[in-house]
């Protein structure tokens, strides 16, 4: 069956326990950001929420990324059934695992049987994850379409790291107006004037990398594309 789906293609859906590993993949994702311009959505109930509003939100959330990562450290059922969801939509599907002995708990397995015949890379620091996770978004198409750009395009590091900004504010987001993006940019690098961050902006659509539409119901945004 062709792929019918409007995919973010540059979105990571992130799955982990909770209190023990999402503070390690947030902050290897926080620093790989200012690299890579990746789209990582880590997603876990807020005081409040119903778990069927929490489930409505992970699926849409996996339907929309290009990747879903897995961390299955702990036994945890909550990512086995998100792997499931994921797999069946045939999905590029990551399972990790950290065998760092302190996030063991209560001696349990260390892996979900539903999950244990399955491929899956393992990582004991927060250095080997950084690791994992830059091959993964190295692997990456648009982002791989993106270096290629920066390359032959001869950014410097501060043009560079302004095309990154540029798409990241987009992160989460349908779409931005220009004129917001610009502002988005400045907050985080004040040093760069709404004239060269508009000529990024522009080249990276003239690239293709970002789409610019004129108009009321324009804007800019990561295009999308058809996949699982």
């Amino acid at each position: 069956m062709p792929p019918t789906r409007n995919v973010v293609p540059n979105r990571f859906f992130i799955a982990c326990p909770w209190k023990s590993i999402r503070p390690k993949y947030e902050q290897v994702v926080n620093e790989l950001r200012e690299e890579f311009p990746v789209d990582c959505v880590i997603v876990g109930r807020t005081t409040g929420q119903d778990a069927q509003e929490l489930w409505t939100l992970i699926k849409k959330q996996i339907e929309e990324s290009v990747t879903c990562i897995f961390d299955a450290t702990g036994s945890n059922a909550n990512v086995a059934l998100e792997f499931g969801y994921a797999e069946a939509l045939g999905k590029r599907c990551v399972l990790a695992i950290c065998e760092h002995g302190k996030t063991t708990v209560n001696r349990d397995p260390t892996i979900i049987s539903d999950l244990a015949g399955k491929v899956r890379t393992q990582w004991k620091t927060v250095t080997s994850l950084k690791e994992m996770l830059r091959r993964e978004f190295e692997e990456n198409s648009f982002i791989a379409r993106f270096q290629d750009f920066v390359g032959s395009a001869k950014y410097g590091k501060k043009k560079s790291r302004g095309a990154v900004s540029a798409i990241r504010e987009l992160s989460g987001r349908q779409r931005m107006m220009k004129p917001d993006l610009i502002v988005a940019v400045q907050r985080t690098f004040a040093t760069y004037n709404s004239i060269d961050v508009r000529g990024v902006i522009d080249e990276l659509g003239e690239s293709g990398i970002l789409a610019i539409k004129r108009g009321r119901h324009g804007g800019v945004s990561v295009p999308r594309i058809l996949a699982a």
